[in-house]
């Protein structure tokens, strides 16, 4: 697994996101190498689990391309390049289920 999929990963562990899972696109995709996919327990810990991974990958050197939320913050969205981070409430999780959109690649979970 990639550093940065694992500093992610073990950041948003370490900060008690919920199921989380990442999709190995083995280089298939243009975009990007890796969704990690977590959830959150409310608005207020999904939050501080985005603050929390782009602290980290910060302070290991790594860019930031990009952060979004959706406007109810029920969804949000950390591009690391090589890395996309969603991190969802279970409820919105559900509705948008990447995981199965994309269940013809390699899934792993944490």
């Amino acid at each position: 697994m990639d550093e940065l999929v694992k500093i992610v990963c073990d950041e948003l562990d370490k900060k008690l996101a919920e199921d989380i899972v990442v999709i190995d696109f083995e280089k298939r995709n243009p975009v990007t190498d890796y969704f990690v996919i977590a959830s959150a327990r409310n608005a207020r810990h999904a939050s501080s689990l985005v603050d929390s991974v782009m602290e980290e990958v910060s302070k290991y050197g790594y860019a930031i391309k990009s952060y979004d939320a959706s406007k109810d913050g029920k969804w949000l969205f950390i591009d690391l390049y090589e890395v996309v981070v969603h991190i969802f409430l279970k409820e919105e999780r559900e509705i948008y289920a990447l995981e199965r959109l994309w269940k013809d690649q390699k899934i792993l979970k944490l």
